[in-house]
């Protein structure tokens, strides 16, 4: 059985249609649709991370430089 092929979108729908896959796709995306699991991995990510001596000070070198890069892309 062939289907109908579906009538090509206009460039407005194409666009809303990417933003929405888009917002799905990224992190804050996931955070918002389940924030009591982003809650619970950062809270363990936290433990296990804050519990190890050695990789404190690499690590929070790490976060500030990720920060940044964060803040200068917005």
């Amino acid at each position: 059985m062939a289907r109908d092929a579906t009538p090509p979108l206009t460039p407005a729908e194409a666009k809303a249609r990417l933003r929405e896959a888009s917002s799905r796709a990224s992190i804050t995306g996931w955070t918002r649709r389940n924030p009591y699991n982003a809650v619970l991995l950062a809270l363990t990510a936290g433990l296990v991370v804050g519990g190890s001596r050695r990789s404190t000070d690499q690590l929070s070198i790490t976060l500030i430089n990720a920060l940044a890069s964060l803040l200068r892309t917005r």
